[in-house]
């Protein structure tokens, strides 16, 4: 409905609630309260709710401790509600052999079944002169429910598409990936204006559904089918 809007602070390891008494127009937000997370979370950077707001996803991304904390709200879109489910430790999973002591987790997506899920990862090891940023993408077996996920697989994103990533969401249909980034798809040289840098977004077309590691537009196909047709399927859209 628009009336209310959530704001994630890394700082103070909460999250404000506002309600806004015209939808969608931040200019009437009111302050409500504010979740405190810092029991469980040192660095919140983004946070999603299922599609009733009756599930709050955090994304806790602290450096060599990413994680996501899950939790159920009684009644919906009420963080006073909110008790702790389920924790997902995205650095304890062996699989993810990219995650070093200094990534950063940026964004959770998830589709609109809640089956697939998406998390990107910040190498901020590089001091931006290259990119290890990637995507993640599990496959939940119970929608919404971070307890039955499971890796399928991870695109290390080229320089061409994106440094120093900064987030990530899908078109509805999955078809297009929309990447931001602190730095952009050029090099350092041509990123800069008056001394800074400039933040991007970058649309990438996708030629099979949420096709990051593996394809979950056609759920009745077989994994290995799934995962051949998602290999080179990341195209920047010019």
């Amino acid at each position: 409905e628009g009336t209310k809007m959530f704001v994630a602070g890394n700082v103070g390891d909460n999250i404000n609630e506002y309600t806004l008494t015209t939808a969608f127009d931040v200019s009437t937000a009111s302050f409500v309260d504010a979740f405190d997370a810092s029991d469980q979370d040192a660095h919140i950077l983004f946070l999603a709710f299922n599609n009733e707001g009756t599930k709050l996803f955090v994304l806790d991304g602290v450096q060599d401790g990413q994680h996501i904390d899950e939790y159920n709200l009684s009644t919906a879109y009420d963080l006073t509600s909110a008790t702790l489910s389920n924790t997902l430790n995205l650095e304890a999973d062996p699989t993810n052999t990219h995650l070093g002591d200094k990534d950063l987790g940026r964004s959770l997506r998830f589709t609109q079944d809640g089956r697939s899920m998406f998390v990107l990862i910040q190498d901020a090891d590089n001091n931006s002169d290259t990119t290890l940023d990637s995507i993640f993408q599990f496959r939940l077996t119970r929608s919404f429910d971070t307890s039955s996920a499971s890796l399928i697989g991870s695109v290390t994103l080229p320089e061409t598409l994106n440094l120093a990533g900064l987030g990530l969401a899908f078109s509805p249909g999955g078809d297009k990936l929309y990447i931001a980034s602190d730095l952009g798809p050029q090099v350092l040289s041509e990123r800069m204006i008056d001394g800074n840098s400039t933040d991007v977004v970058v649309q990438v077309n996708l030629s099979c559904n949420f096709g990051i590691a593996a394809c979950v537009s056609d759920p009745t196909s077989g994994l290995a089918t799934q995962i051949q047709l998602a290999k080179n399927n990341v195209s920047e859209n010019s």
